[in-house]
């Protein structure tokens, strides 16, 4: 765990996938951000805290589910 609860959890040699532990709701919440394979750790890094910064962000104006944090943290960036 990296202390803004981002983890790796390995399944086998070289495989595993990336969770982010987060309070959703008063609930705890495991919330994966994709395979080892595709998702390198400065990605996960960004997706978590992209989805921290929107949770807190839209928890101050209504309740959001987490399929919407994940959606939107982890959508590719848009290049102009």
């Amino acid at each position: 765990m990296d202390g803004d609860g981002l983890s790796l959890v390995l399944t086998g040699p070289m495989k595993g996938y990336w969770v982010l532990r987060a309070m959703v709701r008063g609930r705890r919440r495991d919330i994966g951000l994709g395979s080892v394979n595709l998702v390198t750790l400065r990605e996960a890094r960004d997706a978590a805290f992209e989805m921290r910064r929107s949770s807190k962000r839209e928890s101050r104006v209504r309740r959001v589910p987490c399929i919407a944090l994940r959606t939107t943290a982890m959508a590719p960036a848009k290049s102009i």
